[in-house]
């Protein structure tokens, strides 16, 4: 009694080699997918509401070490010197209104960002139920 292997099996068949079909594994058949058809919405806005205020934070961070930065090397008052010369008066920047203005523009943008992903997930869900989805292939690499 001999043992064979289950992936040498042959298949007899009076067709031709094109139609060959190796055995089905135990798990997923290569080439099978699954169907997108719905994304909740209330994950999609938390999940952007979360990226876009880290977005923000690091943003804001980030401008206030490149302000104190451009501050003590002088670059700030050389700019409002330039910027004094070139007709436009007396300009003087101040960190902390620049900042206040910076995180309100900010927090505009990550609420409208927030509110588009909520409205294209509302949209593709529209667009899902009229033609069925997306068709992902899910395999092996």
């Amino acid at each position: 009694m001999s043992r064979t292997d289950p992936r040498s099996t042959v298949v007899k068949s009076t067709s031709s080699w094109a139609s060959y079909r190796p055995p089905a594994s135990g798990g997923a058949r290569k080439g099978q997918g699954k169907t997108l058809r719905r994304i909740e919405p209330v994950p999609v806005f938390v999940i952007s509401v979360v990226f876009y205020a880290s977005l923000l934070i690091v943003v804001l961070m980030a401008g206030i070490v490149l302000w104190q930065i451009a501050s003590a090397a002088g670059l700030v008052s050389h700019f409002e010197n330039f910027l004094t010369t070139l007709g436009f008066g007396l300009v003087i920047f101040h960190g902390l209104p620049l900042l206040a203005g910076s995180a309100g523009v900010g927090l505009v943008l990550a609420v409208l960002g927030a509110a588009t992903n909520l409205l294209l997930v509302v949209v593709y869900n529209l667009v899902a139920s009229l033609v069925g989805g997306v068709r992902l292939e899910l395999g092996e690499h």
